[in-house]
């Protein structure tokens, strides 16, 4: 049985989750809605979703063509938080030197290959410390906002295990459910004896890490097994593995026990709920 106190207060700290924090900066943005994935524009019949994503500056010296890699993917996902098709992506690039760069281009072609996204177009500056950021489109005609998730619903963990490493990101498991129920206005329990997990990687590790496919979902009880079923006939792993509530608080539950993460009535984590 996990030490479920001190896993909460090892989340409360994680890096990861509190950076989030600062996306309450935005508040008062014209136009801003909400704290998605992704942004919702009415387009036609349905809308376009348009998301952004900035990489860490040491991430990308450290390792240039897996920063390439995380440009994409982490837009692709987003997208598809939000239940869009993505369409096509842009990038903004400054480098060092040519060598840098080709590598970062490297991976970001081997990850539209991969996904079979076109990158058409974006920018490139050399001779100066290095910066990555990437902006993606898409539509949908039916969109999955975090505020719909209601008290009663089933929450479900999505991931591809074999490549595992917000939408499942930076704040990991814990941290993305977190930032779902804040602007659901509700609760959740995260059951960490049902959460999909590659074996042999630690639960404390696990719940920190940012997956190359990882969601949490809500799901009404009468459709939570088909709504599994969509990912694990595909070979992904997917999992009913707690549940949302009329409360504000995102509790862990192992072996009989629980434990609070996050009361975000006495504590908001971005404040972007209702913005």
């Amino acid at each position: 049985m996990a030490d479920l106190d001190a896993l909460a207060a090892r989340l409360r700290g994680f890096a990861g989750l509190r950076g989030k924090r600062a996306l309450g900066l935005v508040r008062g943005l014209p136009g801003l809605d909400g704290g998605d994935d992704a942004a919702l524009i009415p387009h036609g019949d349905g809308f376009l979703v348009l998301c952004a994503e900035a990489i860490s500056p040491e991430f990308l010296r450290a390792d240039p063509y897996a920063a390439g890699v995380a440009a994409l993917v982490t837009n692709v996902s987003d997208v598809r938080a939000m239940g869009g098709r993505p369409l096509a992506l842009v990038d903004t690039l400054v480098s060092p030197d040519e060598e840098h760069a080709a590598r970062v281009l490297d991976g970001l072609a081997w990850a539209a290959r991969l996904f079979a996204l076109p990158v058409v177009g974006g920018h490139l500056t050399l001779g100066h410390p290095p910066a990555l950021s990437a902006a993606c489109t898409g539509t949908t005609r039916r969109p999955l906002r975090a505020s719909s998730a209601r008290p009663g619903d089933v929450l479900l963990a999505a991931f591809c295990l074999c490549h595992a490493a917000r939408d499942v990101s930076m704040p990991g498991v814990a941290g993305s459910l977190l930032q779902l129920i804040e602007l659901a206005g509700c609760g959740a329990t995260l059951d960490l004896e049902r959460l999909p997990r590659p074996e042999g990687v630690p639960l404390e590790r696990w719940l920190e890490t940012f997956p190359t496919f990882g969601f949490v979902l809500a799901a009404p009880r009468e459709t939570a097994a088909a709504a599994c079923e969509a990912f694990t006939r595909r070979g992904l792993a997917c999992a009913a593995c707690g549940s949302f509530d009329a409360g504000r608080r995102l509790r862990l539950r192992s072996g009989g026990g629980e434990a609070t993460v996050w009361d975000l009535a006495a504590e908001p984590l971005t404040g972007l709920a209702g913005a």
